[in-house]
């Protein structure tokens, strides 16, 4: 988890974007790049991954959804110099049966790569979480909270949020019957109040 802190960057800012909405966009301090962004309800936490464009298929992707944990990896494939690899090769084993390949050709090597595997702010439902790709654009996660709260930080070792910035307001129809009861009395009692 040390790793995270020293290599992304957490956004102060709270933006009112979908991808970061009440939550908070995650840099990568060296180079920039958004490592994904989240946004909350009351009761839900979708989170935005972005990933390469040549990433197509759900195949490409490891996510592993725990109550209190969340990792994501991507197999990413990069093209490298048959001359480094025959080399690599050669140290390897001598024994192996290994095809041999023409000095200087390209060759396409695949690797697995963490984009985060950390503990996360509080519990989600593990039971409920799913995620979808969007292909070539970025990977998304949807999980429910545990309980109903606002997080001020979705991965543990990531800065707090400011809640005062944050929107919370709850859309009636989400409201329990209960709390909709409540509003429509008081909404009731004001207008009794001004008509008298």
């Amino acid at each position: 988890m040390q790793q995270l802190n020293q290599e992304h960057s957490n956004s102060s800012k709270i933006r009112s974007t979908t991808e970061s909405y009440n939550g908070s966009s995650i840099y990568n301090r060296k180079t920039g790049q958004l490592m994904y962004s989240w946004s909350q309800s009351l009761d839900e936490i979708d989170l935005t991954v972005p990933v390469q464009s040549d990433l197509k298929s759900k195949d490409q992707c490891k996510v592993l959804i725990e109550s209190k944990r969340l990792s994501v990896r991507f197999l990413e494939s990069s093209e490298q110099s048959t001359e480094k690899t025959n080399l690599k090769q050669e140290e390897k084993s001598k024994e192996e049966n290994s095809q041999d390949l023409k000095p200087n050709e390209l060759k396409k090597v695949e690797h697995w790569t963490t984009r985060f595997d950390h503990q996360l702010a509080h519990s989600i439902r593990k039971s409920t979480a799913y995620w979808t790709l969007e292909p070539g654009c970025c990977l998304r996660i949807f999980l429910e909270k545990e309980q109903q709260r606002w997080w001020n930080r979705f991965l543990s070792n990531e800065s707090k949020l400011d809640f005062d910035k944050l929107e919370k307001t709850v859309p009636y129809d989400q409201l329990s019957n209960e709390e909709q009861n409540v509003i429509q009395k008081l909404a009731y009692q004001q207008i009794d109040k001004l008509t008298k």
